[in-house]
């Protein structure tokens, strides 16, 4: 069996009442050529970013494989003791959520010579982490030269703006499937090549198999292989009603929170700019429960003198019954 995937919706000319309206209805849409006018859709060619800001140190996420983030490497980590994982998972949290150290620094010119000429290009990859242009509503003046060739998505309220990032890759990168934590809705422009992007809704995440926050895992990511499905180990991965599309240069995506996504990169080239902003409301779901309960108590145990364990298998008993994972 496989999974059931709809369409995308195609919009054009998508007024702010319509993506309003889009919004309250929890559904993905693609708004064809709505960023066709930027100037970065018509120049970001590796020469001229190399020129732009090719000197600018960065870090690389690289992996052994075409998927990314590079989970058999990281399955060293997560044979450790579980308070140990706990402890790194709390420190992460300090430092930046979701943030890996799979990767390697280099110049963002050597990284654009990569993708563009290595046969293993698709082991690179840098993004939200690496190239953030703006942060807690702060932008980065190291894209400062860039900033001319793009506009913030009239669709984006200004004044709940998080975080805003470009992304870089060359054909075959595979993104695993997972969401957006943070209650933050995402605006992905196609600046340059094309994706296919599929998408769960955050109502079937014991379908997805998601790993365990309490486990100190990736837990915004699915346990699933979505090119190679195991469906001994995840029989009700196919049972999902999933949608599916391809963003081509100038197209906009708009992702609702928590909702779970994957990419495949398709063009020999592939930038994007995502912008992330707060959702002013969001629905009652599994994975919107548990990122809530386990934010709070994950903050509690790292305030803590005294970690209280109690709270630890509290949590634990509560993801479980949420993920449906064993």
């Amino acid at each position: 069996m496989a999974v059931n995937f709809l369409p995308i919706e195609r919009v054009r000319n998508f007024s702010k009442h319509d993506f309003e309206t889009a919004i309250l209805r929890d559904r993905p849409v693609i708004v064809e050529d709505a960023v066709q006018g930027w100037n970065a859709c018509a120049s970001w060619t590796p020469d001229y970013l190399t020129k732009k800001i090719g000197d600018l140190r960065i870090g690389v996420r690289t992996s052994s494989t075409h998927f990314h983030p590079d989970f058999e490497r990281m399955r060293a980590e997560w044979s450790r003791p579980l308070l140990l994982r706990l402890l790194g998972h709390l420190g992460r949290r300090i430092i930046g959520r979701g943030r890996t150290d799979d990767g390697e620094q280099m110049a963002f010119g050597q990284l654009l010579k990569l993708l563009t000429t290595s046969p293993e290009a698709y082991r690179y990859l840098a993004g939200a982490e690496e190239l953030g242009i703006l942060r807690e509503g702060v932008w980065n003046d190291a894209f400062a030269e860039l900033r001319a060739d793009y506009d913030v998505p009239a669709y984006v309220p200004q004044s709940r703006l998080d975080s805003a990032a470009l992304w870089v890759s060359a054909k075959g990168v595979r993104s695993h499937l997972h969401y957006d934590g943070n209650c933050l809705h995402n605006l992905n422009a196609q600046v340059a090549g094309s994706k296919q992007v599929q998408l769960y809704s955050p109502e079937l995440m014991g379908q997805v198999y998601p790993y365990l926050h309490s486990n100190g895992h990736p837990y915004t990511f699915s346990q699933v292989n979505v090119e190679d499905v195991d469906h001994h180990q995840f029989p009700r991965f196919s049972e999902l009603e999933g949608y599916e599309g391809t963003l081509k240069a100038g197209d906009l995506l708009f992702i609702p929170a928590y909702w779970y996504h994957t990419f495949k990169h398709l063009g020999d080239f592939n930038v994007n700019v995502n912008f992330w902003w707060r959702a002013d409301f969001v629905r009652l779901t599994p994975v919107s429960a548990r990122d809530y309960f386990g934010g709070l108590a994950f903050d509690v145990i790292a305030e803590s003198k005294i970690p209280p364990i109690w709270l630890t298998g509290w949590f634990r008993k509560m993801e479980r019954r949420l993920t449906q994972v064993r």
